[in-house]
């Protein structure tokens, strides 16, 4: 088994991950990656996207002693419907991502009950909400799969599009036996 540092593995998998999302939204037409779909709950591809670009946006931005809030994000609805302007922040986050010192300390503050002032703040850091956003990214990534698989887009999607590192290891292990 060949072991990287830490650092170096979850800042590729994190570049990988937007890479992926990136490449989607280059070749995918406008229409579909702005409709709403019935399929994904009347939200639309580029919802979708503009949620995982707000998550790695916080993280990003949370540097340096910030205290990082998911339910605070800036929500930019040119997001969902601009694909160029998506590309630019998908583009932007890639080289925002390379920069994160995974050792950070930082804050988590997160809103989770139905008081007004029902938050939490929780010591975390970069390296932990990173491996957080790539989950959370591939989990929306693989809605984004049903979505376009229900849109009949002409995009390719890869194989390993909103799959987790985990089951293509576990897929690949189970062919192997067979």
């Amino acid at each position: 088994m060949h072991i990287k540092h830490q650092s170096d593995l979850l800042i590729e998998v994190g570049c990988n991950v937007t890479r992926q999302l990136l490449q989607m939204v280059i070749e995918l037409e406008s229409e579909i990656y702005s409709t709403s779909s019935q399929i994904l709950s009347n939200s639309s591809i580029g919802q979708h996207v503009r949620h995982v670009i707000e998550f790695f946006e916080c993280l990003t931005s949370s540097t340096d002693g910030a205290v990082l809030n998911y339910d605070n994000r800036n929500r930019n609805i040119l997001i969902e419907h601009d694909k160029e302007f998506a590309i630019l922040k998908l583009k932007a986050l890639l080289n925002a991502i390379t920069t994160l010192n995974i050792d950070e300390q930082i804050f988590l503050e997160a809103d989770y009950g139905r008081a007004e002032n029902d938050v939490v703040r929780v010591q975390t850091t970069i390296g932990r909400e990173l491996s957080y956003n790539i989950e959370h990214a591939i989990h929306h990534m693989a809605l984004i799969k049903i979505g376009l698989i229900h849109s009949g887009s002409l995009y390719q999607i890869p194989e390993d599009f909103g799959v987790a590192s985990s089951t293509l290891k576990y897929r690949k292990g189970l062919q192997c036996a067979q």
